[in-house]
């Protein structure tokens, strides 16, 4: 199986050659034209190394002679139309199918809306429709989106009803947003319902038309509950829904990626003969609710099986002697270690397993099946949190 988590150690690195996005470091050697080395990356180009030759990381074409003016997004289009990245909907400026192996959430850019957006009086923008996959991940948990109104001082309508209804608050005023579809709403009135609402305004939104995969309820905490997640659980997985159920975890209606409710914990690529509670105490043996139900014991032994597991992800000590460099290079290199190499912007918080790799954020981390740096299978990932 492999993991999803939300603790461990981190190991850094540089890019193979055949990797998906080169290290800005890399293109640092990129000659100087009319393209800058965001916008390539963003179309999925990464250096070779060569003049100012620039190859796909998923279909493997090249082109070079770059002039002031060139769209490196249409290039890719003109040269390889076929391309399942640049196909996608989460591709730059490209509005084509999405192809069997999709870039989820890669330069969505739909965290804020812009200040100039037209609102209506109710204050309401849909985008619904723009949206193929879940607009907010982390607030999938109703809790966590119950948890974000602490704050919150509107008495017409309660947290609780926002947050079943998808909703979590954005800290200003009273505006919500949509974690499913991203859609926001404010100016509540009395008599308001936040469904009716929501299905008001946003008839597009998954969530709200009654797909429920992406959500996890309160009432998650219940086996029962969880059970009803594997709805579309994939029949040729060969560990049972009601297994996994009962060890804590739901489905999260991709591939078959489940999660722990209580310590928030995933594994996927589940193998023949694989135990959910031996791999929750295996790779997640902090998890309260795995301890109320086993006990320390059996933790203990499951963890003494394997010693070095997460010990072997140590931190590169390569990746930070940087004292002999000038403080400014020191800034510089230590920034760009941060930045995650997919969509280049946010900073880097998901690692690797089992190559130990920090490379991207959480956002850009679900649709990637292969490590960026040593293409390894990524057999898992774990949450870490930079200081």
């Amino acid at each position: 199986s492999i993991i999803l988590c939300q603790q461990g150690h981190v190991q850094s690195g540089a890019f193979a050659t055949d990797g998906i996005v080169k290290k800005n470091k890399h293109f640092a050697r990129f000659p100087s034209s009319g393209v800058t080395e965001r916008s390539l990356a963003r179309a999925g180009w990464f250096y070779t190394g060569v003049g100012d030759r620039v190859q796909c990381f998923r279909c493997n074409v090249t082109a070079e002679g770059w002039q002031p003016g060139d769209c490196p997004t249409e290039k890719h289009k003109q040269l390889s139309p076929s391309c399942s990245f640049i196909q996608s909907p989460a591709a730059p400026n490209t509005s084509g199918s999405q192809g069997e192996e999709p870039v989820g959430y890669l330069n969505m850019g739909f965290s804020a809306l812009p200040p100039s957006s037209p609102l209506t009086s109710r204050g309401v923008e849909d985008m619904s429709h723009q949206r193929p996959t879940c607009h907010n991940p982390s607030m999938r948990r109703e809790q966590d989106r119950l948890d974000s109104f602490h704050t919150w001082t509107v008495t017409v309508i309660t947290p609780a009803e926002l947050a079943k209804a998808g909703f979590y608050y954005l800290g200003q005023g009273d505006r919500v947003a949509c974690f499913s579809c991203g859609g926001q709403l404010s100016n509540w009135e009395p008599g308001d319902r936040a469904v009716s609402e929501h299905q008001r305004h946003y008839p597009n939104c998954r969530y709200v038309r009654g797909d429920r995969a992406d959500n996890v309820s309160l009432a998650s905490a219940t086996s029962e509950e969880r059970l009803l997640t594997f709805v579309n659980w994939p029949s040729r997985i060969p560990v049972r829904p009601d297994q996994l159920a009962n060890a804590g975890f739901y489905y999260v209606g991709r591939n078959d990626d489940v999660k722990c409710f209580c310590c928030d914990g995933g594994l996927r690529c589940w193998e023949s003969g694989d135990d959910p509670w031996v791999e929750h105490a295996k790779w997640f043996p902090r998890c309260e609710y795995l301890l109320q139900e086993k006990g320390q014991d059996f933790v203990h032994q499951i963890q003494a099986r394997f010693p070095r597991l997460l010990t072997e992800y140590g931190l590169s000590h390569e990746s930070f002697l940087l004292l002999n460099l000038p403080m400014e290079e020191q800034l510089r290199r230590l920034q760009e270690e941060r930045t995650c190499k997919v969509c280049m912007d946010k900073e880097v918080n998901i690692v690797f397993i089992p190559c130990g790799h920090l490379v991207v954020c959480k956002e850009c981390a679900p649709s990637l099946r292969k490590c960026p740096i040593c293409r390894g299978l990524v057999k898992g990932t774990v949450r870490t949190f930079l200081s």
